[in-house]
């Protein structure tokens, strides 16, 4: 067990361990070349926010990144610890039509779309489980060689377009838009939003959802191999090893909003959110908060939790240290120690797991016991973990008593309850999360 017992004390610093990295260079629409860095002349013009991110210590026209207070990893709405009951909950079989499930987006409540790592997005009968149809096909497109695959899918929130994020048979990251056509995405106004070159077949990262405030999250390895040869993570001028946000609506192939950190920086990339990351594999916003939580895979020893809350600006031009940290222990000294980073709100050791499986903070009403606690897995582990934060700041990790039997859980999904999906890639299965 990778997690303290239900009756464990209240850490005041908890450790968790980390999984394998992703690496991906976004560019302003243009082909590049990692670690070609991308110019502010090559940028879209910045847009002004789709929505206020009720920030009450932010101003969206300072261009310098965020300090560490902005992202300190407290809550926002901080709340009491529920008391857990591991036993009490179980796992039921939703599907298993799809071979390797990498995410899942719910159009409506009767239907799933599911994102299967070789390329194809089919649907699926959301009470049975059954397999409807196949929506999208890029089987021929996409490269599944080690960390590659059809790796992310979001819909965008009103519904008009499905945003795919796969590697392509030659290593590059594609990000492509697919408008929706009578409630289906359509492939013939198939759109290109972003193209990454990848140094290495590694941390491809891949993850992307829509924030809070309407805007596309992309999540990017540092390019891969082992230690981040190239730097990629603390260099601004790339977008390996980095979270990024655009508006793919707003311009073309996509506008930079105007109040992201390096928006009127010159030299850096205007599309970065924050910096730092090794893998981000999986990230989610808490629906009840808005707080981002990033789950970052470790290289030799610890995994991380990162926790960015909504009421300080969502980490915006955040450091988190890789590959001059790995968590909260110094790696690369060669890297220099980035000023005001923001460390793990947790961390894990690497005889406890070994590549972390990001999820969300349950927000259903099915669990109680679990509200307000983060859900998360590793990959080397059958069990469910949860992560709390307590009001008073103390944390606690929980094994939660249910193990996904001989599976290897590489992804969470929510559906439009806030009830979780598990999605195990080698067994083709997909889970709820329910009471036993």
């Amino acid at each position: 067990m990778r997690a303290a017992s239900l009756g464990a004390t209240l850490l005041a610093a908890v450790v968790t361990a980390g999984a394998c990295g992703s690496d991906r260079d976004a560019t302003s629409g243009l082909d590049h070349a990692v670690p070609s860095p991308v110019t502010r002349s090559e940028a879209p013009a910045p847009t002004s926010p789709t929505a206020d991110p009720t920030d009450p210590t932010a101003d969206p026209t300072d261009p310098t990144p965020g300090t560490a207070e902005a992202s300190s990893g407290a809550a926002s709405t901080p709340a009491p610890f529920v008391p857990l009951d591991p036993p009490a909950l179980g796992l039921v079989t939703v599907s298993e039509e799809v071979e390797a499930p990498m995410a899942i987006v719910v159009p409506e409540r009767d239907s799933l779309w599911v994102a299967d790592k070789g390329g194809e997005v089919v649907e699926l009968d959301a009470r049975s489980g059954e397999r409807r149809s196949t929506l999208l096909d890029l089987r021929g497109e996409v490269s599944t060689g080690s960390e590659q695959g059809l790796l992310g899918m979001a819909l965008a929130p009103d519904g008009d377009a499905l945003y795919l994020n796969y590697t392509g048979t030659d290593g590059t990251s594609f990000v492509d838009e697919f408008p929706l056509v009578s409630g289906r995405p359509d492939a013939t106004a198939r759109r290109a939003v972003l193209r990454l070159d990848q140094p290495f077949g590694n941390h491809n990262g891949g993850h992307l959802t829509f924030g809070p405030d309407g805007y596309l999250y992309l999540g990017f390895g540092d390019g891969g191999s082992a230690g981040d040869p190239a730097g990629n993570a603390q260099n601004p001028g790339v977008l390996l090893g980095k979270i990024l946000r655009i508006d793919p609506s707003g311009g073309e192939p996509y506008a930079i909003p105007a109040d992201n950190p390096y928006a009127a920086a010159g030299g850096a990339a205007p599309e970065i959110w924050l910096l730092g990351v090794r893998n981000p594999w999986r990230f989610s916003f808490d629906r009840d908060t808005g707080d981002l939580w990033i789950g970052d895979v470790g290289q030799n020893e610890r995994e991380e939790i990162d926790l960015l809350p909504r009421i300080s600006g969502w980490g915006r031009g955040a450091n988190l240290g890789w590959a001059a940290f790995e968590g909260t222990e110094r790696f690369d000294r060669d890297t220099p120690e980035p000023a005001e980073h923001t460390p793990p709100v947790h961390e894990y050791l690497h005889p406890d797991g070994c590549s972390i499986t990001g999820g969300f903070v349950y927000r259903g009403t099915a669990l109680p016991a679990l509200h307000g606690w983060y859900v998360y897995a590793d990959y080397c582990q059958p069990e469910l973990l949860g992560f709390g934060l307590g009001g008073d700041g103390s944390r606690r990790s929980e094994a939660l008593g249910v193990e996904v039997p001989n599976g290897r859980i590489a992804s969470f999904a929510e559906d439009l309850d806030g009830e979780l999906f598990v999605l195990t890639i080698d067994q083709g299965r997909i889970y709820r999360l329910v009471e036993a």
